[in-house]
Order: C-alpha cells, then sequence, then structure tokens
C-alpha cells in the first residue's frame, strides 16, 4: 500500500501529493484490523483504533505547530466505564521549520520541515476515572518509523498517578519491548521524488502499580516520537 505523506524538508506540500486514504491500525501488509493483543483479565480496555482526520476533523493540520484545543475519546471501550483521552502536549519547537502530532489522513502525524528531529512532538492519555483498586496497566501502540526510528530514542512512554492525598508518582516500568514489526507499502517523498518503504511498529508496555500508597485516582501515560513518524492507534488496559 502506498502512503504520501508530509515528508518534506524544506520544502512545500501541495494538494496534489497529499493522497486520501482508508485508515485505522494494521495486522499486516496493507490489511487493517486490531494487532493489539487481548489482555486476560482486563477491566477495562480503551481502543484508539482510528486516529485519523476522517474521524477527528475540524482540528489544525500541517504542519502541526498549533494546539488542538480537544481531546480524542477512544473509538471503542469495553469493561468498566472510565474517563479516558488522548490529547496533545507540545510540538517539536524549532520555529519556522518545527511542527508536531496532528490528525492526518490515515495516522496522528509528527509534522514539520526538518529532515530529521528526535523530539517531533509529545502526546499524552489521560485518565481521570481509573478502575477501583488499579493494580496494572498495558500500553500498546503501533506506530511508523522516520529515519529508522519512532520513539524518541531513549525515551520510553512514563505513566505517572495521583493517589487521593498525593502525587505526582512516576511508575516503574515493568516491562517495555517493541513486538512486532513488517513493512507496509511506501510513500512518496516530494522532495527526492523517490518512494520510500514504510516500516511499521508494535510496541508494549507495563506498569505494575498494586505497590501504589493508596488508592489510585488518575493517571496519564505520556510519550514522543521522532519528527515524521506517525501514530496509527493505541490500546490502553487496566486491571486490578
Amino acid at each position: 500500500m502506498k502512503h504520501n505523506k508530509h515528508v518534506l524538508a524544506l520544502g512545500l506540500v501541495s494538494a496534489a501529493a497529499i493522497a486520501t486514504a482508508a485508515a485505522g491500525t494494521y495486522v499486516s501488509e496493507g490489511v487493517y484490523g486490531n494487532p493489539f493483543e487481548t489482555i486476560t483479565g482486563a477491566d477495562a480496555t480503551s481502543v484508539w483504533s482510528d486516529v485519523s482526520e476522517t474521524v477527528h476533523s475540524g482540528l489544525p493540520g500541517w504542519p502541526g505547530s498549533s494546539s488542538w484545543g480537544v481531546t480524542l475519546a477512544p473509538n471503542s471501550a469495553s469493561g468498566t466505564t472510565t474517563d479516558i483521552e488522548l490529547a496533545r502536549v507540545t510540538g517539536s519547537g524549532g520555529g519556522l521549520l518545527g511542527g508536531g502530532p496532528y490528525p492526518s489522513d490515515d495516522t496522528i502525524y509528527f509534522g514539520g520541515l526538518l529532515l530529521s528531529d528526535d523530539t517531533g512532538g509529545v502526546l499524552k492519555v489521560d485518565e481521570v476515572d481509573p478502575v477501583a483498586n488499579l493494580a496494572q496497566v498495558v500500553f500498546q501502540a503501533q506506530l511508523g518509523e522516520a529515519n529508522s526510528k519512532d520513539f524518541t530514542p531513549s525515551t520510553a512512554p512514563v505513566l505517572t498517578y495521583y493517589t487521593a492525598t498525593t502525587g505526582p508518582h512516576t511508575a516503574t516500568l515493568a516491562s517495555g519491548a517493541q513486538v512486532d514489526s513488517f513493512e507496509n507499502g511506501t510513500y512518496s517523498n516530494g522532495e527526492y521524488d523517490v518512494d520510500e518503504t514504510v516500516i511499521v511498529n508494535e510496541h508494549k508496555f507495563v506498569w505494575n502499580l498494586s505497590g501504589a500508597n493508596g488508592a489510585i485516582t488518575s493517571f496519564k501515560i505520556e510519550w514522543s516520537q521522532v519528527m515524521h513518524s506517525q501514530l496509527y492507534g493505541f490500546q490502553v488496559d487496566q486491571k486490578d
């Protein structure tokens, strides 16, 4: 599957260079579906399976340097009802060449005009009404690479939580790994008029919170991606 993305350095994007495509997460090359593991014993599961501008219309677009002004609810949820939303935290900075994350034709794209930037912007997912007696959170995300990177190098997602009387506390990451990777067609680099391979990676992170001093009343997961990378979708599971 070929994607035309806003991957232009020191150039301008024409409307003709942007192709309209279906949107969502992938299970293999060109095949849409839910790639995320079913977490046994999860009390609440929230899935962002389509983060495109088709679903989230009216938000600022290219190059992504503007605040969204809204949060994005999950496309689907199961189990205990909670109150969890996706939000933009910051863009890349960098003045006129900077950008940041925004819903594009089929993903959240981390835009900008630099050839590469390890801090393309920051997103977070905020949960203000977690499951009772929260003991574990699992975060799974599907990302597209830029310059062989997706998350900002050496920077794993961070989970921060509050109890009724204390916080913020930074949780210790119990495990985190890339669990899948595959080629998914090409995108057209408009500056050099060449097709480059799209690499899609799936990651899984787990935090054990049973040792928290008191019941957890809210938490957030925050992460940074490189400029020109993409977020196809993600899933958050909560267990008591």
